[in-house]
């Protein structure tokens, strides 16, 4: 025991009973003696539950969905760490020789390890009641930073549903000052519009809820989209949601890149390697397609992760202007039968995309499998395309174009998605495992971004690779660690294209069982995206 330990007691403001409860709680696995993961296991389970309640009683009128958000951004590991930094953990930890040379003691996952194992020390030590009261006295300042007008609707969607429900045409809105990286989220916005005092029509739809008109789905043929164009010339601007969906591996991220000319989503021959929503906006002239990249529709799996992935490509037909049904031209199998199940019950035009005609032995073939699916369901369209190798991209873009609503643009210009360079960052590098590892380990890898910051002209990274059982740990490695320092020069190659400046990259690889099955695991590393902005 280090003689300073009497320090964080009085910081804790505890004094342990056993104090080999603490020392337990302070000992990192690479110290080579029992160690903190069971009190760790413990206390993520601990916190969970008190945080729950706190935020229970806090927002007396939060819906399920935001408690759920806020819980996950006040137990998630950045969060952790920077509590377990004002507490001084790192300066008390046992750790190995190498992670004390490696700056172990101040590592986000390190220190968010020891703060869950420490709750669970004192849970043990004293029970539930103390266990809450130090802990909500430790996570005061966290806590208080998170209030309720978080999650109110942005200056921008309030805008907009304010001017639907009068209703008024909705003004344009634009950047007006950005603190960090185009791709990062965070934005100021002013928009005004005329007469903001007037009152709402007595005659129609409740504000906020406009009526959708429910559009026919008849049969385009290619030839007359080619001739009538996307009608984007008419000097009216259209906007619109346009989901990709299909079942695993039917080359939807492939398709998204293609149309947006750059890489956005991740691409591999292992199926189900989309696991999250991506949105990738293209705007040309007066036409803005928001396209949403979704995880493959898939059968068979019952892990959380599963389900959380069938989820969100379900969530992705919800409130979305137009539908892309990305199939094989090869074959049709069960898993497009079950999702044209889901289709069939939306309200909105479904164009199939036939992809992958390349690998048909002849062009003619595609036209029995066009006939086949328009006697399967009323589809808007039916377009073959190669999206590896960009064969009848054009009609593909013409028939979305037609299809899109006339409606102000959501985004800037030369926005390209929403999601944040962390995210962009682990995706690289969990693509460059998939396609290193084959079948052998994809699918119990996450990826998460511990340190995202710029100093001297290089942006810094460093990444957690989190896998489910010691033995897929050994096979990232390789021999004499050479797989690893390959996904990582890979990555790194991907990401300075990416972000168009020098980055350091460093990954660690950590062994954390059962996460892929785990509900509050998946929502500490992200698998939880927010709806598309509307």
């Amino acid at each position: 025991m280090k003689p300073s330990i009497g320090a964080l007691q009085r910081t804790l403001d505890y004094q342990f009973r056993d104090l080999d409860l603490l020392d337990e709680a302070l000992t990192h696995s690479s110290y080579g003696r029992p160690n903190n993961e069971r009190l760790e296991y413990l206390g993520d389970s601990v916190l969970g539950l008190i945080v729950s309640e706190e935020l229970f009683e806090r927002f007396g009128a939060a819906r399920e969905g935001k408690l759920t958000r806020l819980r996950a951004r006040l137990v998630r590991g950045v969060t952790l760490s920077e509590i377990a930094r004002e507490l001084g953990l790192g300066d008390h930890l046992n750790l190995g020789s190498g992670e004390l040379r490696s700056g172990g003691s101040q590592r986000n996952s390190i220190l968010a390890d020891a703060l869950e194992a420490l709750i669970g020390a004192i849970y043990l030590d004293a029970g539930m009641e103390i266990c809450r009261a130090t802990v909500l006295r430790c996570t005061r300042t966290a806590c208080s930073a998170y209030r309720w007008t978080t999650y109110r609707r942005t200056p921008r969607r309030g805008c907009r549903n304010t001017c639907k429900a009068m209703p008024l045409p909705c003004p344009p809105t634009g950047c007006v000052r950005s603190r960090v990286r185009p791709m990062h989220r965070p934005f100021t916005s002013s928009a005004a519009w005329p007469n903001p005092t007037s009152k709402p029509l007595e005659s129609g739809p409740a504000a906020g809820q406009p009526n959708k008109p429910q559009r026919p789905r008849p049969w385009v043929s290619l030839a007359s989209m080619s001739e009538s164009g996307s009608n984007a010339a008419d000097g009216e601007q259209r906007c619109g949601l346009v989901a990709l969906v299909g079942r695993p591996n039917v080359g939807k991220s492939t398709l998204i890149n293609a149309i947006l000319g750059q890489k956005l989503s991740i691409t591999s021959a292992t199926p189900q390697t989309t696991r999250n929503r991506v949105l990738g906006i293209k705007t040309e002239g007066n036409a803005q397609a928001v396209y949403i990249d979704t995880p493959g529709y898939h059968q068979g799996q019952t892990k959380a992760l599963n389900r959380f992935m069938n989820r969100e490509a379900l969530a992705s037909l919800q409130d979305v202007d137009l539908v892309v049904w990305v199939l094989e031209a090869r074959r049709y199998l069960e898993a497009d039968e079950t999702l044209r199940g889901h289709l069939e019950r939306t309200v909105v035009p479904v164009v199939a995309a036939l992809n992958k005609i390349d690998q048909l032995p002849r062009r003619e073939d595609v036209l029995p499998r066009i006939a086949e699916l328009s006697e399967r369901m009323a589809l808007h369209a039916v377009v073959p395309i190669s999206a590896q190798r960009g064969d009848q991209m054009d009609q593909l873009e013409q028939v979305i174009g037609a299809a899109l609503p006339r409606a102000p643009h959501l985004y800037a210009a030369d926005e390209l998605t929403d999601r944040s360079g962390r995210f962009f960052a682990a995706e690289l590098i969990r693509e460059k495992i998939v396609r290193l590892t084959g079948d052998e380990v994809p699918h119990s890898v996450a990826v998460t971004i511990e340190q995202f910051s710029e100093r001297d002209g290089i942006l810094h990274i460093n990444a957690l690779i989190l896998v489910e059982r010691p033995g897929q740990k050994k096979i990232l490695i390789g021999a004499q660690g050479a797989l690893l320092k390959r996904i990582g020069q890979e990555a790194r190659v991907d990401m300075e294209r990416l972000f168009g400046e020098r980055v350091m990259l460093s990954t660690w690889i950590k062994v954390r069982r059962g996460w892929s099955d785990d509900q509050r695991a998946l929502r500490g590393l992200g698998y939880e995206s927010p709806p598309p902005r509307r």
